[in-house]
């Protein structure tokens, strides 16, 4: 679980922990170590707080699109040799139908082992002209 940013979390971080038992010489060390120390001001915590809130929004961001980046990956992963196989089957299917002797490859005349039929046209209905060109075979 996340922990809630700009809050004073320190209770929900030791909730469930025994207590500590008193050592008075870590209890002193942290007195005179912090009364070397000057206090920050609000302003200055404020700060500091926008600042790591920013530096954590960086990281989640950028997280995001490292997620992002590795689910394209895996979905280009996944298409190649898809779009491989269906190359090699069409490739291997215009080979077929193309090649010598099969009835697709001869465009130029009818295919082999049909009859040929030859349309008539219509004859002249009354009225209209003759046809001056004649039929050729």
């Amino acid at each position: 679980m996340p922990l809630p940013r700009g809050e004073r979390n320190i209770e929900m971080l030791t909730q469930g922990w025994p207590g500590e038992p008193e050592d008075f010489d870590l209890a002193a060390f942290a007195a005179t170590f912090r009364a070397g120390r000057p206090e920050l001001s609000a302003p200055a915590l404020d700060r500091v707080g926008r600042q790591i809130e920013a530096a954590l929004d960086r990281q989640e961001r950028a997280a995001g699109r490292k997620l992002a980046v590795r689910a394209t990956a895996l979905r280009f992963r996944r298409f190649v040799p898809v779009a491989a196989a269906a190359a090699v089957l069409l490739s291997i299917g215009a080979w077929v139908h193309f090649r010598p002797g099969s009835p697709g490859a001869d465009r130029g005349g009818p295919v082999k082992g049909l009859p040929v039929i030859h349309a008539q046209p219509a004859p002249p209905s009354e009225g209209s002209p003759a046809v001056s060109k004649p039929i050729v075979n």
